[in-house]
């Protein structure tokens, strides 16, 4: 009896070893990171989606950004745009705030988020934010657009001149075939 109560307390320990090893074991974690987004073309567009290089006073746009990311991504990794002044960004100019990004074959890989820089139409300008899912995972050189509306910014904005504006990715990396130096529109 005392020999069956030994070999009893020996399996169970081997058990409780086991077990405590194989629980004990964490998986490693990749930290979320940001990467380094391009920005491959930009373009404002009226409401039928046709570019465009003047617009009215007070009148709205779609704003109309393509990215790209050429490392491999992991669900939590993000990268932001920064948006310029002369765009008016508040709550009620700019519809919807969050949104869901599609990748080149139409699956919801992130969410963007668009953060206004001021809270009135007076401050202009403000960071978008992009944040990839689960979806994102294991892609390489994933692409895709994004595309809000907003209107410019009156107060940086006067009527009849040009205004120059320029779009800033992570690492403050922009295609320059995308938006020439030249790149202006017209307030009317």
């Amino acid at each position: 009896m005392k020999q069956i109560k030994r070999v009893l307390k020996a399996v169970c320990s081997i058990w409780l070893c086991l077990l405590l090893a194989i629980f004990s074991y964490q998986v490693p974690v990749l930290a979320a990171v940001e990467v380094d987004a391009h920005l491959t073309a930009v373009q404002l567009r009226d409401p039928s989606g046709v570019a465009m290089t003047e617009q009215t006073k007070g009148g709205y746009f779609q704003v109309h950004l393509e990215w790209n990311v050429p490392s491999t991504l992991h669900q939590g990794d993000f990268f932001h745009i920064t948006v310029p002044p002369e765009l008016d960004l508040t709550t009620q100019d700019t519809h919807p705030l969050t949104f869901a990004l599609k990748d080149e074959d139409e699956n919801e890989i992130a969410e963007a988020t668009i953060t206004p820089e001021a809270p009135t139409s007076s401050g202009g300008g403000g960071n978008l934010k992009v944040v990839f899912n689960s979806a994102a995972e294991g892609k390489t050189n994933a692409s895709g657009n994004i595309h809000f509306q907003a209107k410019f910014n009156e107060t940086r904005c006067r009527s009849t001149r040009r205004i120059p504006f320029r779009f800033w990715s992570t690492e403050g990396r922009i295609a320059r075939r995308a938006i020439p130096r030249s790149k202006s529109f017209r307030i009317l």
